[in-house]
């Protein structure tokens, strides 16, 4: 169905994108996590934008679009479609944001960083918020500043366990932030840290059994390298 409606649009001499792009929202609406609708939803902004006239018109769209991911986001946060879509178009707001200076794009960072907290609270197992997290974390070329957003990872990990104490996701994620850190600055990661690793990987043996000698491999790894 939607292969057939690409091709009737190209026939037409002038497609009406804009109100294509409404009736896509409308089933996605129905639909939120229907990935042949993003990748249409993808299609149909592509082809407005080549149908614009001016980059600020263009500049437009991706920011509708952007708020459009955030508002499908708030409400499903495991909406995977949402979280890809929204890494596509974020490198387009932040070369917009950082035209003045760098601090527009740290705003718009920090902005990112509050959506994930906001989904990984909502859901602390689900994926798609502590991937889009590594995602940014992955893209930051400055290693001072990727230093800086992984203890901020640790410190947010730490305060959800204090919350959801047996929640094996956030606890996967500390130990993978942790083992980062100290990789991209050796020494930054102290003997007590090190030590509550290990200790994370203890209890992740004791409720994911099924994942033990994965936790095993990793702990033993660790202790070879840190102790």
């Amino acid at each position: 169905m939607w292969f057939h409606r690409v091709w009737a649009l190209r026939l037409l001499p002038t497609p009406a994108w804009e109100k294509e792009l409404v009736l896509v929202a409308k089933l996605l609406s129905h639909d939120a996590r229907n990935y042949h609708g993003w990748d249409y939803r993808r299609f149909v902004v592509a082809q407005l934008k080549e149908s614009l006239d001016t980059e600020a018109q263009r500049e437009e769209v991706d920011a509708s679009e952007f708020a459009f991911t955030a508002e499908q986001i708030n409400k499903d946060c495991a909406n995977h479609s949402a979280w890809h879509n929204r890494s596509k178009l974020l490198p387009a707001i932040m070369r917009k944001a950082g035209c003045g200076d760098d601090q527009g794009q740290k705003e718009v960072l920090k902005k990112e960083f509050d959506m994930i907290l906001n989904a990984i609270y909502t859901d602390p197992d689900d994926q798609n918020g502590w991937l889009y997290y590594d995602w940014l974390l992955d893209i930051q070329m400055d290693e001072h500043e990727k230093q800086k957003l992984l203890n901020d990872k640790v410190a947010a990990i730490r305060e959800l366990l204090d919350l959801e104490e047996d929640s094996k996701r956030p606890m996967i994620e500390l130990v993978e932030t942790l083992v980062a850190l100290e990789k991209i600055a050796p020494g930054s990661v102290g003997s007590e840290e090190k030590d509550e690793c290990l200790a994370t990987l203890q209890k992740l043996e004791k409720i994911d059994t099924y994942h033990i000698g994965r936790y095993k491999d990793i702990s033993c790894d660790l202790s070879r390298r840190w102790l």
